[in-house]
């Protein structure tokens, strides 16, 4: 069985600190957020676990300029696990990806689009106990996690 659900959202924001390319500066007008967000999960075959969400976002003051462009407009997450049948039935593999559009700061700083990709596994060693191994940026991409002025954070590299 496959479940869906679809949110659509709206918010209007005053006095919000916005980065302006050398400082953050608050914004006069109304800063209002509109998007949209989709999400499946299920099970599509036995032992076969689904779930992906999509969400659109965009930010834009009263003269419809879109600002806070540090957040993606587009993002996706999907993972997928399978518990493998038969004598094999105590092990399940399973992956998934994240992946956002480009963004920026509006002046220095830019984030191309990028994705994430995971690996997982577990082992039912028996009722109680399992084992399992995460295996996340399976490619080391480089990406920041956030985007404030003159600074940025990187993400976590696979091995610190």
């Amino acid at each position: 069985m496959l479940n869906a659900s679809l949110s659509l959202f709206k918010t209007d924001q005053e006095n919000l600190a916005v980065w302006n390319g050398t400082l953050y500066s608050y914004v006069s007008t109304t800063v209002t957020t509109e998007g949209v967000e989709l999400e499946l999960n299920g099970e599509l075959a036995e032992g076969w676990q689904f779930s992906s969400g999509y969400a659109y976002s965009v930010s834009r003051n009263d003269d419809n300029e879109r600002i806070l462009m540090r957040a993606p407009l587009h993002s996706l997450k999907t993972f997928t696990t399978y518990r493998l049948p038969g004598a094999f039935n105590k092990l399940t593999v399973g992956g998934g990806f994240n992946w956002e559009s480009r963004t920026h700061d509006g002046a220095q700083t830019e984030q191309s689009s990028y994705a994430l990709f995971n690996l997982w596994g577990r082992y039912e060693i028996s009722e109680n106990l399992s084992a399992s191994i995460n295996i996340n940026k399976l490619f080391d991409k480089e990406y920041y996690l956030s985007i404030a002025g003159n600074s940025v954070a990187y993400g976590a590299p696979v091995m610190s």
